[in-house]
């Protein structure tokens, strides 16, 4: 099932209602870093609120996070993955950024098991030399994260998808706010998704729960008559 992840909050009344309907968490190394209960969650690099605040990616603030990630995974807590750090629409200057965060996170004892999400950017689905550089990362272990500006993410999350499906890889779309925004992800069977508007907007987890509930359902009968026409 496609699993959904609201971004942190502290108000109980919408941490009781997401734990009822099972989303998980995305904490942010740019926010407060509290699982507040929750063994599902996801550990996201902070860049989207740097980027957005206009302000450099916080290094030194990003390696504190990944020793309080570590700390988690000692508790027995794990995040389901790590979003590895990135330069919003940063194209290859991006892709570089993450591949040596990557090399520095494997070398974390606590880190060997995890998974990671290397976030893609706009431009990326484009260049043949960087898709070939993705083939060689993207895998089980490091699962693609829909980024870039929202046009291009609309845009490109079905190339991403048959890209992860060929690598046996993940795909997580982020900054999905909205029913049809859902429903997109739905029909492309994206694994996960993410958004705010739970955490801002609490009344609006009954509707976005249904479009979820309805893209899998939609999801389920597409493979069922795959399985018929292959049964025939």
């Amino acid at each position: 099932m496609m699993r959904a992840f609201f971004s942190r909050t502290g108000t109980r009344t919408t941490l009781s209602a997401t734990k009822r309907a099972r989303w998980g968490m995305l904490i942010s190394a740019a926010g407060v870093w509290r699982t507040e209960g929750f063994d599902v969650w996801v550990g996201d690099n902070g860049a989207w609120t740097d980027h957005m605040q206009g302000r450099p990616f916080d290094i030194k603030r990003f390696v504190r996070f990944v020793g309080w990630i570590c700390a988690q995974i000692r508790a027995g807590n794990p995040p389901h993955w790590i979003a590895l750090p990135d330069i919003v629409m940063g194209g290859i200057g991006s892709l570089d950024l993450s591949v040596r965060w990557l090399r520095w996170l494997r070398n974390v004892p606590e880190l060997a098991d995890q998974r990671f999400m290397l976030v893609v950017q706009n431009g990326m689905e484009a260049c043949a030399a960087t898709l070939t550089r993705l083939r060689r990362i993207v895998g089980p272990m490091v699962g693609i994260f829909v980024g870039g500006d929202t046009d291009w993410k609309l845009r490109t999350m079905g190339f991403w998808r048959a890209f992860t499906h060929m690598l046996g890889a993940i795909l997580h779309v982020g900054r999905v706010n909205s029913a049809r925004r859902i429903e997109a992800c739905g029909k492309i069977s994206a694994d996960s998704f993410d958004g705010s508007s739970v955490s801002r907007f609490p009344k609006t987890l009954k509707e976005l729960e249904r479009a979820r509930y309805g893209a899998v359902l939609a999801q389920s009968q597409i493979d069922i008559e795959d399985y018929l026409r292959e049964a025939a």
